[in-house]
């Protein structure tokens, strides 16, 4: 689990991320980055929808998005936000693909903030 203050909660968070923030997708799931300018640690969220399937299933992506992001959070700049999307075909996915995809998406969406 990660710490509270590393985690996304409120849905006006999400939605201004996604808005404003720049976006790196991939085949299985889409990265939304927002860098504000504060002094607090990152915080990232994760948005699995019904399309993904079943609560069974859309817990066990979420679980493995959330561990797969504890270590990369280390490299995301102070004060930005994080959302996850995942994208229906996730579930046909393996765990080092995503954990693949996932860093891939991240380094991506940072190198599209910092143009």
């Amino acid at each position: 689990m990660l710490a509270a203050p590393s985690r996304l909660r409120q849905s006006a968070d999400f939605q201004q991320t996604v808005r404003q923030g720049v976006r790196a997708g991939r085949p299985h799931l889409v990265v939304h980055l927002l860098c504000r300018q504060v002094d607090e640690p990152a915080r990232i969220g994760f948005t699995v929808g019904a399309q993904v399937g079943g609560s069974v299933t859309r817990h066990r992506v979420t679980r493995q998005l959330r561990e797969l992001s504890r270590p990369l959070m280390a490299t995301l700049p102070p004060g930005s936000n994080v959302v996850v999307r995942a994208l229906p075909a996730i579930t046909h996915t393996r765990y080092h693909e995503l954990a693949h995809e996932l860093s891939e998406a991240l380094l991506a969406a940072m190198r599209k903030a910092q143009r």
